[in-house]
């Protein structure tokens, strides 16, 4: 017999979820952009290089690159965090 994977007797019960694994692809990009659109507490990105130019939706004429909506996001209040092990441009430096 296995441990419970949830924690007994807490004052917030376990709540559903859905998980739906998106590797690259413009299906991948797309969702990321919305999720980032929609946000209005805070946006934490961890990855290997970040590209503020990069269009995350290229088929719209209306998207912004993701270094404009994650600016558009900060100036709504939205707390914005990026962790980035490979920064090419110097942006952190």
């Amino acid at each position: 017999m296995t441990t419970s994977w949830f924690v007994e007797d807490t004052e917030y019960p376990p709540t559903h979820a859905t998980f739906e694994p998106l590797v690259n692809g413009e299906r991948t990009f797309g969702a990321l952009y919305d999720d980032i659109l929609a946000a209005t507490q805070s946006i934490d990105i961890v990855c290997w290089g970040f590209q503020p130019s990069m269009y995350f939706k290229r088929d719209n004429a209306d998207s912004l690159c993701i270094g404009e909506l994650l600016l558009q996001k900060a100036g709504e209040g939205v707390k914005v965090r990026i962790l980035c092990w490979s920064d090419g441009l110097r942006i952190a430096a």
